[in-house]
């Protein structure tokens, strides 16, 4: 017996020794900037990353500034190791490859954003839950498109355990879009703000010290991204973040992103501290284009001046719109839309699953 538990501790130790750590799942970038990105790496262990990543061939330069190191499961081994990449050039493609002890990813590519009024184009999905087979089309024609970036606007997966994050936000097709086209988030009320959404985000640094909302610039263009999940009324923190942080940005073009729409003309009828915020804040501080998502279809408000664009469904169950006063279009169709920006213009064009085109809106200076 003594002799069996011997061979037994040996054998464990010997398996131990065997065993290496492992990257879970493809890396992806978050909170990408002139000079910075930030690279998410799933691993089963919290022994460090390393990220490779140059211009061109030559990607000798080795980045081991982990950020966080956040627990992803409760009973399992998983973590998001957050690494930063710094010091890089404005509106430059690079090259990237994570290592981990004896594993490495595949290369991947992206760019950093660009300067002042260069022209870009992003991209816009949200609520991309639950009818997977949608969500894995839209985001091949994101990727077909080939926008510097995206901006998602919320319900990333239906329920908020990690493997609902992993069957329908985390599937193949998306993180072969996300490996090379960084994503910022704007809170939904399904995946929630938690430890979770915690992990698997990474918002760039503000004014408002927070990551659930907050604001950054991209060239031209001011982004305001806030938390419909809690309170957006006149005394809240986020109420005077917003307040604060429009009156002082002097970007050309402001555009403001939050998952639950001031204005929508369905079965739901819009926040009101958002519509409140949409005429004491956006309206008067110059906003030109706001996104939401949350209601499941398509629908172009107009109000006071300002398009209010939901754009609610890649994937979830489609809502049936209606159409009010303020209403410019309204279509039940799963969508995402396609941005670009100029110093003069930019033009949003909404598209469905299969491409074709829903609505083009132009927005001049």
């Amino acid at each position: 017996m003594r002799y069996s538990k011997i061979i037994f501790i040996v054998g464990l130790i010997y398996c131990s020794l065997n065993s290496s750590a492992k990257i879970l799942m493809t890396p992806y970038l978050q909170a990408v900037g002139k000079n910075s990105v930030v690279v998410m790496v799933e691993t089963d262990s919290k022994i460090p990353v390393t990220v490779n990543f140059g211009i061109g061939k030559a990607i000798n330069q080795i980045s081991t500034e982990i950020i966080a190191i956040d627990k992803i499961r409760k009973f399992k081994k998983g973590y998001i190791q957050k690494v930063l990449l710094s010091g890089l050039k404005s509106n430059t493609k690079y090259n990237y490859q994570v290592h981990h002890e004896n594993e490495s990813s595949k290369v991947f590519t992206f760019y950093t954003a660009v300067e002042g009024n260069e022209e870009f184009s992003f991209a816009w999905m949200a609520d991309c839950r639950t009818n997977i087979e949608i969500h894995k089309k839209i985001a091949n024609k994101i990727k077909e498109a080939n926008p510097k970036f995206s901006i998602y606007g919320g319900d990333l997966c239906f329920k908020r355990n990690y493997q609902s994050w992993k069957n329908e936000f985390f599937v193949e097709e998306e993180l072969n879009l996300i490996s090379e086209v960084p994503f910022f988030n704007t809170v939904g009320n399904h995946e929630g703000w938690n430890q979770r959404t915690k992990a698997f985000t990474k918002a760039p640094k503000s004014a408002s010290g927070k990551e659930d909302y907050y604001s950054f610039d991209y060239g031209q263009v001011h982004f305001l991204v806030l938390n419909t999940q809690k309170k957006c009324s006149k005394n809240s923190k986020q109420y005077k973040f917003a307040e604060e942080d429009l009156k002082n940005s002097k970007a050309n073009w402001k555009i403001v992103i939050f998952h639950k729409p001031a204005y929508v003309y369905s079965h739901r009828k819009g926040k009101e501290d958002m519509k409140n915020m949409s005429k004491e804040l956006f309206v008067k501080n110059g906003v030109n284009l706001v996104f939401n998502g949350d209601s499941h279809f398509y629908q172009h408000n107009k109000v006071d001046g300002l398009d209010h664009l939901v754009i609610g469904s890649a994937g979830a169950p489609l809502y049936s719109p209606g159409n009010s006063e303020y209403t410019i279009k309204s279509v039940r169709e799963y969508n995402y839309g396609i941005i670009k920006v100029q110093p003069d213009s930019i033009k949003v064009t909404v598209f469905n699953e299969t491409g074709n085109v829903l609505e083009e809106i132009v927005v001049k200076k």
